[in-house]
């Protein structure tokens, strides 16, 4: 399987060791800044944990975009450090993705529920079925069970592999299939087209906010909506 964070970080980092890495003030190679100084391996920019704070004017944060904060790989510790940093700077509206959502409940759930302390907080996972959607839609409300929890709570379907019909956790999905559809083992385009169709008139029906990103253009030409509740996706 493609990834492009995978690839972007090897580009620029290497291979890596496997191994887990912090560091403590930017990291240069050959005498330039790099970002990705042990390529993929999971590095924790412990340094950075302080720019939220830092920033004055309210923004929208995708917070581990090329990673996974919620990772089986990522220790408790940093989470723990990285979700107390987000509510040090709560003017800011952060947005969380995770493909691993069964660990979300360690941090949130009946116990100290630290998401509760972060009043913008916008929880996903990503999907590509209906079962993975059902147990992510499971994960997220036990992480976040309450109506008083501040988490709100997200579906990424990306790439669609079939119609979704949803529960009632998420708030808003985004939808989307493969961007190079020739290059995978994927359905053919028409089933694809009726599953987007079908997943986004259902979301709709149950007052989820859609987004539907660029490569459905690529299964049908129908128009789809294009809304973000925090503003820019």
């Amino acid at each position: 399987s493609y990834c492009w964070a995978e690839a972007m970080a090897r580009r620029y980092g290497g291979e890596g060791a496997g191994v887990l890495h912090v560091l403590y003030g930017p990291a240069a190679i050959d005498g330039r800044a790099n970002a990705y100084p042990y390529g993929f391996d999971p590095t924790f920019h412990q340094y950075r944990l302080g720019d939220p704070g830092r920033k004055t004017k309210a923004a929208v944060i995708g917070v581990c975009f090329t990673s996974d904060l919620f990772g089986a790989w990522v220790p408790a510790e940093w989470i723990r450090e990285l979700l107390g940093a987000m509510a040090a700077a709560p003017r800011h509206t952060y947005v969380v993705l995770t493909k691993n959502p069964r660990r979300l409940a360690e941090f949130g759930s009946d116990g100290e529920n630290l998401f509760n302390a972060i009043p913008n907080l916008w929880l996903g996972a990503t999907v590509t079925n209906q079962a993975q959607a059902d147990a992510a839609e499971v994960a997220l409300c036990d992480a976040a069970p309450y109506k008083h929890d501040t988490a709100r709570k997200w579906l990424s379907i990306e790439p669609i592999e079939g119609r979704i019909v949803f529960l009632t956790a998420a708030e808003f999905v985004a939808v989307g299939g493969y961007n190079k559809p020739e290059m995978h083992r994927y359905p053919a385009a028409g089933y694809i087209a009726d599953a987007i169709a079908d997943t986004i008139d259902d979301a709709e029906a149950c007052g989820i906010l859609v987004y539907a990103k660029n490569n459905v253009e690529l299964y049908t030409a129908r128009a789809f909506p294009r809304e973000v509740p925090w503003g820019t996706l």
